[in-house]
């Protein structure tokens, strides 16, 4: 059976709400990929019901190329669906998808990551990463929280006797407001890896990982984050 739905798409980075018919599909065979085979940068995930999400961007991460879902059989939904938009559009972002047709103007919400490195273009466009939030120089560390609602960075002095910056960058699903957080005052490594900054983050740096804890009163009150970190480059 073929037949079209409405589906709102409502970006979350600067973009604007559009709303576009999207062709789908249901079907006994029941696909397992939602189906986004264009060139660009490619985002896979899922929401928190399972239901599987893709779509790909431009390499200027501002023009959704393909955005492609696969719904499973969930109360309030049918069996098995699946939908695929290969109509670009402006704007970039996570977002809602609202499916009124098929499942009763139920609201996913979802996330996705790039499976690859992205362009400079498209770091500059997409906003910062924890990555670009430690510039100083030294031995840098990047990482997520345990539940990866959280990015954190850490800068490492070359002679390992102190963190000279530490940075994060709460994820939407994290519940905290939309920061980006960087610098603080350095903070001193004992012999066996340790820092602590009582009223931020603390930790281990361990040869090539760190792990630790990170608690931001302003940003993110009454929550405390588990990280852990690798050395890049």
């Amino acid at each position: 059976m073929t037949c079209a739905c409405l589906a709102v798409l409502a970006t979350g980075c600067g973009g604007s709400s559009r709303t576009h018919a999207a062709e789908s599909h249901s079907s006994n065979a029941r696909p397992t990929d939602p189906g986004c085979k264009k060139e660009g940068i490619r985002y896979t995930g899922k929401t928190a019901s399972g239901v599987r999400v893709c779509f790909t961007l431009g390499n200027d991460g501002r023009t959704w190329l393909e955005l492609g879902y696969l719904f499973v059989h969930k109360k309030g939904c049918p069996g098995s669906l699946w939908t695929y938009d290969s109509t670009p559009h402006e704007g970039s972002g996570p977002g809602f998808l609202i499916f009124v047709n098929f499942c009763q103007g139920t609201r996913f919400q979802w996330t996705a990551r790039a499976k690859g490195p992205l362009p400079r273009e498209a770091l500059a466009a997409l906003g910062p990463t924890a990555t670009d939030t430690c510039r100083k120089p030294g031995i840098h560390y990047v990482g997520k929280s345990t539940k990866g609602d959280l990015e954190v960075c850490l800068t490492l002095r070359r002679d390992r006797s102190a963190l000279d910056e530490a940075g994060w960058i709460f994820e939407p699903e994290a519940g905290c407001k939309d920061a980006a957080v960087g610098g603080i005052s350095p903070l001193d490594v004992d012999a066996a890896g340790h820092f602590e900054d009582p009223d931020t983050i603390s930790g281990r740096i361990q040869g090539a990982q760190a792990l630790g804890e990170l608690s931001d009163l302003f940003n993110c009150p009454s929550k405390t984050f588990t990280w852990s970190a690798r050395r890049i480059g």
